[in-house]
């Protein structure tokens, strides 16, 4: 099964303090992006699991659902050490940071 979105990213309606913490929040998520790089390259079940856990939190609060969903998505996979979910994943999400750049 390929992944598909189901929401759009919403910030519209973010509280304007909420709003403006924004560009911040992408530029962490993107550094922290690289990590997940490298523990998607060992197929490190447990860290990609720990950082979908973290991400996932952070992305509902700032309108992210596109990041929300690939990253539940991936927790789930990871958490079935489900690699062929995980590569179905991992260039949406990759696609999706290089759009936020």
């Amino acid at each position: 099964m390929s992944f598909k979105f189901t929401q759009s990213d919403d910030f519209v309606s973010l509280d304007v303090a909420i709003r403006n913490h924004l560009p911040k929040v992408i530029k962490n998520r993107i550094k922290e992006f690289e990590d997940f790089r490298l523990s998607f390259m060992a197929k490190d079940f447990g860290e990609i699991a720990h950082y979908c856990h973290k991400v996932r939190g952070v992305a509902a609060c700032y309108g992210l659902y596109k990041l929300e969903e690939i990253v539940e998505y991936i927790h789930k996979a990871a958490k079935e050490s489900d690699s062929s979910k995980i590569d179905d994943a991992f260039p949406k999400l990759n696609a999706y940071f290089e759009s936020l750049k």
